[in-house]
Order: structure tokens, then C-alpha cells, then sequence
């Protein structure tokens, strides 16, 4: 079973590992196009310049898109964070650091879900839906932990699926990040 979880654990890492890296790609190298275009009316839409934190002036648009990616960062950051403290847990059987990575992770999905995609903007709801599956597979992961069954086949089939759900999300929404 330890080794399924060590495998698993190198899995998730090299999958999640680049949502720093992408992000940040993102953020660097311009995807406020896909942005602009699917802000529809939104406020965020007006052509005012605004100042970043350096003092340079930019389009609202441009400014909004690079606040919307750090808080997209922040949030993939931790869901990182909780799932590595899930599997962990798992392998080392320490059940409080399972329930808590598990309910940064249902805690965040509802976070994510009212944040912009990075790329593939007119998918946004097969993007809310992997954010729900996150939610729930975490939710029912804690609820089979909690009930001492953390190792069963319960809680593997929905640490799975919370796998599931970032690999597929990832696949469609992250953007490549940009060699360097």
C-alpha cells in the first residue's frame, strides 16, 4: 500500500508541480486576450489605464487578468499544499494531516470555481465542474477517513478521483508555461 502511495504521491507532484511555473507563465506572457473576451460587459472591461505595483500604467483589462492569476496561484498553491498533506498522511497514517489536506482542498474547489481559467475561457463550465468533482471527492474522502476507513477502498477510489479532477482540469485550463 506504501508504495501505491509513494507512486501516487510522485504523480500528483510532477502533475501540480508546474502550476507555479504556468501560472506565472501565464501571468508574464499575456493570455488578457482570452480574458478581455469572455469579460463580456463586465466592469473590468473599460480601457482605463491603471498602475501596477511598480508604478507602471496599464489597461484595467491587463491589471485584472495579472490580480486574477495571483489569486489563481495562491489558490492552486495551496490545493497543492492540502493534497501533498493528504497523501502524506496517508503514508505515514497520521489521519489529522488527511482530513485537513482533504478540506483545504473541498475549502478551495468553491474558491477556484469563481475564478477566471487561465486559457479555454469558453469552457467555463466543464471548469466549474471539475472544481465541483474537487469539492466533492475531497468532502467524501474526509467523510471515509473520519469513519476510520482511510485506507479502504472508499478513500483510494476518491483520492483518485480528486487526482482525477486536477489532471483533467489541468490538461484543459493550464496554460503551457513558456520556455525560458
Amino acid at each position: 500500500m506504501k508504495f501505491i502511495l509513494s507512486l501516487l504521491t510522485l504523480f500528483a507532484l510532477a502533475v501540480l508541480l508546474g502550476t507555479a511555473q504556468a501560472g506565472k507563465g501565464a501571468a508574464d506572457h499575456g493570455h488578457e486576450d482570452a480574458h478581455n473576451k469572455s469579460a463580456g460587459s463586465s466592469a473590468h472591461n473599460d480601457a482605463a489605464p491603471r498602475a501596477d505595483s511598480a508604478g507602471a500604467i496599464m489597461p484595467h483589462g491587463v491589471a485584472q487578468h495579472m490580480k486574477d492569476m495571483e489569486a489563481f496561484r495562491r489558490a492552486m498553491a495551496a490545493n497543492f499544499a492540502g493534497l501533498m498533506g493528504m497523501i502524506t498522511g496517508l503514508i505515514y497514517e497520521r489521519g489529522e494531516a488527511v482530513v485537513a489536506g482533504a478540506r483545504v482542498l473541498a475549502s478551495h474547489a468553491e474558491e477556484i470555481a469563481k475564478l477566471r481559467p487561465p486559457k479555454n475561457t469558453e469552457r467555463i463550465e466543464e471548469y466549474r465542474y471539475y472544481a465541483f468533482q474537487l469539492e466533492q471527492h475531497s468532502l467524501h474522502f474526509v467523510k471515509s477517513v473520519e469513519e476510520k476507513n482511510h485506507l479502504s477502498e472508499v478513500a483510494g477510489y476518491h483520492l483518485g478521483q480528486v487526482v482525477n479532477a486536477c489532471v483533467s482540469c489541468h490538461t484543459i485550463f493550464r496554460p503551457k508555461a513558456a520556455a525560458r
